[in-house]
């Protein structure tokens, strides 16, 4: 699978749609798939940083090399957009055709996307703005918002699929890594994080390193972490040589694990917001541009971070808050408790197996696979999605595994991704018809493998059963996830049972 990003970062634009793009195209390499970037040279571009990650980048020409044009230049692209749209189009027909181009950018919209699709299959389109209308097959939007269910009316083709909240949040393996090593720690503020991304133009970083200054706190150390295109880098590095306790880091290779080790953070909105959140790490937050103050505003609403009155904050004030924050452990304790329930650090997976086509092998079960299935079986996150919620007992699930194995008109399957066993399938035919049972592995759910199972098992039954004509699923009101997943599967709502016909 070939797949194209276009994105950019520089002083103006910042460095996050680069970041969270790289988080996806390291999960779509490790898939198996050739990835490429395509950005333009800019002041503050992050070509340098998707190189060293191993990617392979085509680079635009900056603005200041292209002929002056009667047609005027988009702010964001910052060229005109028919200028941009032509030469990334070049880029794409040069290397063949591409199974998909993500686009990550603020400067474009449905015009430029359709201006791709002779060369494109699909095209993924991150935003968060949702002030434009898009061109895709899939749309990408990781972010929290009160009213996300309805942001992209009428701006996405009715057949786009929206992949939308904190479920689909682009984070990096560093984080999943720290996040299965967190240690609760209820105990007084000792280690401070102060990022506000990697660039921050405003220069909040400043004020924050003044305004702890001021308050001279013994016992605390102090982490500030910039990027190396930060245009205020100088000015940064002498403040924090000045002070006890304070050190600047520069491009930080180890953001997750700084998160991990810090009691309290201070800084902004964007995907920084939700790495807090994966880590559960309370943060003091204000925006420093104008598409983080609705996240900000809805996320503190959700008890994810606390965010003061918007303004542009005296040092003063910055000082006020952080110590009523590092006095209240209870809501300290409250935001990172919420913040853990909110961001399981998986979106990123979720997202690449949606884009690549997964893989799934069926096999029959084996009473070798007893004991896996008990296990996976008697799992609350499993329990709480069945019709009999209960714990099952040990010597129970033995008799019906055997009578199951031994029944011809009961077919228990096992999936598996990648050589790794991930699901269970389950058919009870009678007659002529099938009823359908699935779940996966507890460590395996919402890695989007739902409809490659059933895709799987339905080939399956029409191979060894056909005599089966149809396959009903029977799924819980409640259960959103899964009547999702057998609607996107082709299966029509009949009365209170999905049914599938063949």
């Amino acid at each position: 699978m070939r797949v194209a990003f276009r994105t950019d970062a520089s002083v103006d634009i910042g460095s996050g749609h680069v970041m969270r793009c790289l988080t996806l195209a390291e999960k779509l390499r490790q898939k198996g798939a050739e990835v490429v970037f395509i950005c333009r040279q800019l002041p503050g571009n992050g070509i340098g940083l998707i190189r060293r990650y191993g990617f392979s980048v085509s680079v635009l020409p900056s603005p200041s090399m292209q002929q002056n044009s009667a047609v005027q230049a988009s702010h964001w692209l910052c060229v005109p957009w028919q200028q941009d749209a032509e030469q990334t189009h070049q880029v794409l027909t040069k290397a063949g055709h591409w199974n998909w181009l993500i686009v990550d950018h603020y400067g474009i919209d449905a015009a430029w996307e359709e201006y791709q699709k002779s060369v494109v299959s699909q095209i993924m389109v991150i935003d968060d703005l949702a002030d434009r209308v898009h061109s895709c097959d899939v749309l990408l939007d990781q972010n929290l918002y009160t009213d996300m269910e309805s942001r992209y009316s009428n701006k996405v083709p009715v057949e786009c699929q929206q992949l939308l909240g904190l479920g689909y949040v682009l984070l990096r393996e560093e984080f999943i890594k720290q996040r299965e090593n967190l240690k609760a720690d209820d105990g007084p503020v000792r280690n401070i994080l102060v990022f506000f991304g990697g660039i921050d133009a405003p220069n909040m970083t400043q004020k924050v390193v003044a305004a702890i200054a001021d308050l001279k706190i013994p016992g605390v150390s102090v982490n500030v972490v910039i990027g190396s295109a930060n245009p205020h880098k100088d000015k940064l590095e002498a403040l924090c040589l000045s002070l006890p306790d304070v050190q600047l880091h520069v491009q930080a290779a180890n953001m997750a694990e700084m998160m991990a080790k810090a009691d309290l953070c201070i800084g902004a909105g964007g995907t920084a917001t939700w790495e807090r959140c994966g880590l559960g790490l309370p943060a003091l937050a204000w925006p420093i541009a104008d598409n983080q103050k609705k996240l900000l505003q809805d996320a503190a609403g959700m008890g994810l971070v606390y965010v003061p009155d918007f303004g542009c904050p005296s040092i003063e004030d910055i000082a006020l808050h952080l110590q009523a924050l590092m006095e209240n452990a209870l809501l300290r304790r409250h935001i990172a408790a919420r913040c853990l329930e909110a961001v399981d650090c998986q979106g990123a997976s979720r997202v690449a197996s949606r884009l690549v086509s997964v893989d799934v092998i069926l096999r029959k079960a084996t009473i070798d696979d007893m004991q896996k299935v008990y296990n996976w079986r008697n799992h609350i996150n499993i329990r709480k999605c069945s019709r009999n919620n209960e714990e099952i007992d040990f010597q129970q699930h033995q008799r019906w595994f055997r009578e199951v194995l031994d029944d011809q008109d009961r077919l228990l399957l096992i999936g598996s991704v990648d050589k790794r066993d991930v699901a269970v399938l389950r058919y009870d035919i009678d007659n002529n018809k099938a009823e359908v049972s699935v779940f996966l592995a507890p460590d395996e759910m919402g890695r989007g493998y739902g409809k490659a199972l059933l895709a799987a098992g339905e080939k399956y039954i029409v191979a060894n059963r056909p005599d089966v004509k149809s396959v009903i699923a029977e799924v819980m009101a409640e259960n959103t996830v899964s009547q999702k997943l057998f609607e996107s599967s082709g299966y029509a709502l009949n009365a209170m049972q999905y049914i599938k016909g063949f």
